[in-house]
């Protein structure tokens, strides 16, 4: 049986290893997906605010990733529960 991964900022499923996100050393990151961590850096638009951030993922998934609009909403609703934006509302308290 395979493992899923769901990226740990935009929701989505990892197919492992192709779409893990890339370490600055080029293993790669479990975590989060190729589009989200790239390189060992997180992209840019993870400084969005994370109601901005569903409404980009969820086109993003649809336009981009192909995923079904259904599973871009479901997602949707799970972003705000990932370890990246819980650790980032904690920080500002």
């Amino acid at each position: 049986m395979d493992k899923s991964f769901r990226c740990q900022v935009c929701a989505i499923e990892i197919v492992p290893p192709v779409m893990f996100g890339s370490n600055g050393d080029g293993s790669t990151q479990p975590a989060y997906c190729s589009s989200c961590f790239v390189k060992g850096n997180l992209a840019d638009y993870t400084k969005m605010k994370v109601e901005d951030f569903v409404t980009f993922a969820k086109k993003h998934m649809v336009e981009v990733d192909h995923v079904p609009a259904d599973v871009a909403e479901k997602n949707g609703k799970a972003i705000p529960e990932m370890i990246f934006w819980r650790f980032t509302k904690m920080n500002k308290g």
